[in-house]
């Protein structure tokens, strides 16, 4: 269980590491995001 819980940190880590540098390259991602519940 330990080595499986380590392994959801790890792909937590890098997930939240890749959405955070997206956001950074391509900050229309994030008015798209805003724009789209506002609409609905």
């Amino acid at each position: 269980m330990t080595a499986l819980c380590r392994f959801l940190r790890a792909a937590r880590r890098e997930t939240a590491q890749a959405d955070s540098v997206y956001l950074e390259r391509y900050p229309l991602h994030k008015q798209s995001r805003r724009r789209k519940p506002k609409a609905s």
